[in-house]
């Protein structure tokens, strides 16, 4: 069908969802450990997960202080581990101990990093016990466990210590992004647009509890306030995103988004809508408070870059240290622009993400 044949192609290198970020219990602040790169301490400093062009074994881990926006490293993982990432680099979670977790989708493996970028162990899933589960995709920590989502339709459970194995449990077709709330995981199940739904896994019963439908083709999940948010591709590729009535069951549109990141109880999103015959983008804004239910539509960044009008946004985060946003661009050819607007949402600098198509951020002090 030509809808599915543009929903494979374009998904494959519009994996826009970023800034989709996956919180957890254990997501506290950065401990207050020196941290050294080349001689040098690193203080106020972010890594930059670069996703990288499918199939191009490009993703990257660039390094930059977000204090003054200089660059710490072009690509911090290369110089510490005499390696490349490999090739698309699908998430980025820290656990506030000055541990890293990488899932690196087409290459098949979840890497531990200490801050300093080095390498510390690894859980390849091209090999041995974990092949059978697929690709991974994206992560969460809840009490010293990494929850994982593959692309054999599992949730794949790793010990966040070692990264060995504890279990697997089934969920939907191609499962994406996956949060924690009140001891319970949710995730998405795209199913390359052949599923509809969210599951709902019990840490303390360890079974699934709960599967809610959702829209066609979902992928971004955020909790607020105990609240389950959910944006997807839709089977019209409009971007759609809503709340779970987690009583009822009820999923509600709310607006339409392709970029999302929350702070202070308000969702804010972007959607860049792209007139695929001439390539020509035009980005639409919202700011969702959550404890008012209340949208409000238009432009929240002050002095915008007129550029960033049209640009095709890939990904949108929160600096949890200072409340800054960080929203990520990618003509998917070269390498991405960062743009940086402060508390206040008025526009601070603009810098390269060294890389193409960033995808996420981690923050340090």
């Amino acid at each position: 069908m030509k809808f599915r044949s543009l929903f494979l192609g374009v998904l494959a290198a519009l994996m826009i969802s970023a800034g989709f970020t996956s919180c957890s219990d254990d997501d506290d602040d950065d401990v207050n450990t020196d941290k050294y790169f080349n001689g040098e301490k690193l203080e106020n400093y972010a890594f930059v997960l670069n996703e990288g062009a499918d199939s191009k074994n490009n993703a990257s881990l660039a390094a930059v202080n977000w204090m003054n926006y200089q660059t710490i490293s072009s690509d911090i993982y290369v110089a510490q581990n005499k390696q490349a990432l490999g090739d698309v680099a699908q998430d980025m979670i820290a656990d506030g101990k000055g541990n890293v977790y990488v899932v690196v989708f087409g290459s098949a493996y979840v890497a531990k990093l200490n801050a300093e970028g080095v390498e510390q162990t690894r859980a390849d899933f091209t090999t041995g016990n974990l092949k059978q589960f697929g690709q991974p995709r994206y992560a969460v920590l809840e009490d010293g466990m990494l929850y994982i989502t593959t692309y054999g339709a599992y949730v794949v459970v790793l010990n966040a210590n070692d990264l060995a194995f504890v279990k697997a449990y089934q969920v939907g077709k191609n499962p994406e992004h996956i949060v924690e709330s009140e001891d319970k995981i949710y995730n998405t199940n795209s199913g390359w647009g052949e599923d509809n739904t969210v599951t709902c896994y019990n840490t303390k019963t360890g079974k699934v509890e709960k599967t809610y439908t959702v829209m066609s083709n979902p992928d971004g999940i955020l909790e607020v306030e105990d609240r389950i948010f959910v944006q997807g591709y839709g089977a019209g590729w409009d971007y759609p995103w809503g709340e779970i009535n987690l009583t009822t069951g009820e999923f509600t549109q709310i607006g339409n988004a392709s970029s999302w990141a929350e702070d202070d109880d308000v969702i804010y999103t972007i959607n860049s809508v792209t007139d695929w015959d001439t390539y020509t983008t035009v980005n639409y804004f919202t700011a969702y408070d959550v404890k008012k239910s209340k949208l409000t539509e238009g432009n929240y960044l002050v002095n915008m870059p007129e550029e960033l009008n049209s640009a095709s946004v890939f990904s949108m985060q929160f600096n949890p240290y200072n409340g800054f946003l960080y929203i990520a661009t990618s003509d998917f050819k070269n390498d991405g622009t960062i743009y940086v607007f402060d508390n206040n949402k008025e526009f601070v600098t603009k810098f390269s993400s060294m890389g193409i198509n960033p995808k996420k951020f981690v923050f340090f002090k």
